[in-house]
């Protein structure tokens, strides 16, 4: 045998080994199958059905569904309650309903907690931190805001809301798989710029985002998920007392201004000089004499007229 014979026996060895490997690793990684019985020559599957009739548009109780051995296994059916509990049904449903993934909404409301709002707002590569965020982190809303000579007198940044969770970023979102393109091989993420970025708002500062969203440039921080650090004071204490205790929170909310990075005193506003009073109107005095004449006083001169 040449040895040009060995090197394609070689390559097909390897091409083979190749082969096996992602056979094995399929199988290692393959989800097992659900457990099943047999009743009757029957096979039997666990399947959620509703043990009550549900309502459209109305989270599903933990006992408004059960798990029944079945002789059918619908392709996008549960086997799990925990997987369905909270969900809404998108049409009612009768007792006795096997659950199906189409039957149940999937959309991004599920993912919005009590107590906190979606709000979409606009970013670009600077204010998404590079295109690097991704849905299920979590960021610092930063305001900057330029003097415009009316309601901003001053330039400066500052944060706004901490630890926020993003919910989507551009056309990513938290319950969606990311999407990926297959490379020579690999799977590797496809990056595409975003346009907006959906984050999970408590409430009450809703309007407080949509305000700074209008007047300023928001900027995006991205946050260790490990880092819980929140502000200890409010926004208006926050000046006096993070000079004392120097939290880095604290400081962040109370913010920076223009002055502060130069290092020069902020120019107070010239006071409007006060108004001249108007010179009072010359007036002509007329004023008898005791010669019998008459004595008239123009502009501070006195005249004397004789019959």
């Amino acid at each position: 045998m040449t040895s040009k014979h060995l090197q394609i026996f070689a390559a097909a060895l390897l091409v083979l080994a190749a082969v096996l490997g992602a056979v094995a690793w399929r199988s290692a990684h393959k989800p097992p199958a659900p457990a099943t019985v047999r009743e009757n020559g029957k096979t039997l599957y666990p399947v959620v059905v509703t043990a009550k009739p549900l309502e459209a548009g109305k989270p599903i109780a933990a006992d408004a569904v059960a798990v029944e051995m079945l002789p059918i296994n619908p392709a996008d059916g549960f086997s799990d309650v925990g997987k369905v509990i909270g969900r809404e049904p998108i049409v009612a449903l009768g007792m006795g309903v096997p659950l199906i993934g189409s039957q149940l909404s999937s959309g991004l409301a599920l993912q919005v907690t009590p107590g906190q709002r979606a709000v979409a707002i606009t970013v670009d590569e600077v204010i998404g931190v590079g295109n690097r965020v991704e849905p299920g982190d979590y960021v610092d809303v930063f305001l900057v805001m330029r003097r415009d000579g009316q309601e901003i007198d001053g330039s400066r940044a500052k944060l706004l809301l901490p630890h926020l969770r993003v919910l989507a970023f551009g056309a990513v979102a938290v319950n969606e798989p990311p999407q990926k393109v297959q490379d020579g091989g690999a799977m590797s993420r496809k990056v595409e710029p975003a346009k907006t970025a959906v984050l999970s708002v408590p409430v009450e500062a809703v309007s407080q985002l949509a305000m700074a969203h209008q007047s300023g440039r928001l900027l995006l921080a991205l946050r260790n998920p490990a880092d819980d650090a929140e502000p200890t004071v409010k926004p208006q204490d926050a000046a006096v007392l993070a000079a004392a205790n120097r939290n880095p929170m604290d400081v962040a909310q109370t913010g920076v201004s223009i002055s502060n990075l130069t290092g020069e005193p902020r120019r107070l506003a010239a006071a409007p000089m006060p108004a001249l009073p108007l010179a009072a109107p010359v007036r002509n005095a007329t004023v008898r004499s005791s010669t019998g004449g008459v004595e008239i006083i123009r502009a501070g001169k006195r005249e004397e007229q004789h019959d």
